[in-house]
C-alpha cells in the first residue's frame, strides 16, 4: 500500500489493484483507507498500538480443550468458556 501512495495512487485505486492481484477479499476498502491515513500521517509502524483496558490473558491449553471438543465452537461461546467477556 505504501508503495501505492508513493506512486499518486488513491486508496480506491490501490484497493482494485490489490484486489485484482490477490483476491476479492483479500482487503477491505476501509482498511486501505486506514493504512493510507497512516503513511500520510507519517506513523509507518506495523506493530497494533496499545488500547485502553486490562489486557487479556487466555489459558492456552484450555483454549485447546475447548476447540478440541469442537472445531465449529463460536468466539462468543469461546469467551463465555474462558471468561474473558
Amino acid at each position: 500500500m505504501y508503495y501505492e501512495l508513493r506512486n499518486k495512487l488513491s486508496a480506491t485505486e490501490c484497493h482494485q489493484n490489490t484486489c485484482e492481484s490477490l483476491g476479492i477479499n483479500t482487503v477491505s476498502y476501509d482498511t486501505v483507507k486506514v493504512w493510507f491515513w497512516k503513511f500520510k500521517t507519517g506513523n509507518f509502524d506495523i506493530e497494533d498500538e496499545p488500547r485502553p483496558g486490562r489486557p487479556i490473558e487466555v489459558d492456552c491449553e484450555q483454549l485447546k480443550q475447548i476447540t478440541d471438543q469442537d472445531k465449529n465452537v463460536s468466539a462468543r461461546t469461546i469467551a463465555l468458556e474462558l471468561d474473558i467477556c
